[in-house]
């Protein structure tokens, strides 16, 4: 959300998805955040954006179709797919990659680098003319599809070369992983398709924002001390709702040591946490959690 390039006035005010490989463990969310911010209009990947810590160094790729002149390690695999309708025949599909302080930037047309290091593969030829890839885009046949690998971070990426048969096992096995997750909980059915759709998709988000409010933005902590507690707890309660016990107890042990200091609603804090210890054993019969952090309970 609001990815913004040091030294520029460039701002995208965008409802982002934050697409992971791997869900973090809650103790330590912070060492292994791993994002890849795609913007929902499908026009800019964000790599491990943060907004507290800007204006550190953030890449992020737009996509830019020049036809008509519109904004259309971890590795985000793309499949671009253009129709001709009553367009050119002929486009241009252009990456705009910015990778601010890096001035080593090179592309031999299929893969922009930097030294030994990688920051995009391209399964077509394109030209490259700083801070650009300009892809062709040949529709005289209808339609044309290619497919793009965008690092999180420049690293070696020698073997990677995206095509439909990577790109479709890529896809195959994150969306196998995730429903792996999904086991681990209650399973429940219900006849509409999207709303159960969204119910796992927030599943998921709980999963891996656990005692995070929110993953880019202002409010994403850093700090490992501090979380909203109040809305984190809320945030966190229905894993244990809805069969994710350990992940709920992990999280809760996260947030009973952390908080918005003693200046901010200290007694709220306290309350919540102790609600949700309650709600925890209620839900799962288990007073471990509150057996194992009961000097800070009777506190």
């Amino acid at each position: 959300m609001s990815p913004a390039n040091t030294g520029s006035t460039y701002i995208t005010q965008s409802r982002c998805l934050p697409f992971t490989d791997r869900a973090p463990e809650p103790a330590t969310w912070l060492q292994q955040r791993d994002f890849a911010l795609h913007v929902a209009d499908g026009s800019q990947i964000t790599a491990q954006w943060c907004w507290a810590d800007f204006p550190a160094n953030r890449q992020f790729v737009n996509f830019v179709r020049r036809a008509r002149s519109e904004t259309t390690a971890l590795v985000s695999f793309v499949r671009f797919a253009a129709t001709r309708g009553h367009g050119p025949a002929k486009a241009t599909l252009r990456l705009a990659l910015q990778a601010p302080g890096d001035t080593g930037l090179a592309s031999d047309g299929l893969r922009v680098t930097s030294g030994a290091d990688t920051y995009i593969v391209s399964s077509v030829q394109g030209t490259w003319t700083e801070p650009n890839l300009d892809v062709p885009v040949d529709l005289t046949s209808g339609q044309a599809e290619m497919y793009f690998a965008i690092l999180a971070e420049r690293a070696p990426a020698d073997p990677l070369k995206p095509a439909r048969q990577s790109y479709e096992k890529a896809r195959a096995a994150v969306a196998s992983y995730w429903r792996g997750q999904l086991t681990g909980g209650a399973t429940i059915d219900i006849p509409e398709e999207y709303a159960l759709s969204a119910m796992r998709g927030t599943l998921l988000q709980n999963l891996v924002m656990g005692w995070q409010q929110a993953i880019g933005n202002g409010y994403e902590a850093t700090d490992s001390s501090f979380a909203f507690v109040p809305e984190v707890s809320t945030s966190a309660a229905p894993l244990g709702e809805f069969g994710f016990a350990d992940s709920y107890r992990k999280n809760l042990e996260e947030i009973l040591r952390r908080g918005q200091g003693d200046g901010t609603f200290p007694n709220w804090e306290k309350g919540i946490k102790l609600q949700s210890a309650a709600h925890y054993y209620f839900l799962t019969n288990d007073a471990s959690y509150i057996r194992d952090n009961l000097h800070t309970f009777t506190a």
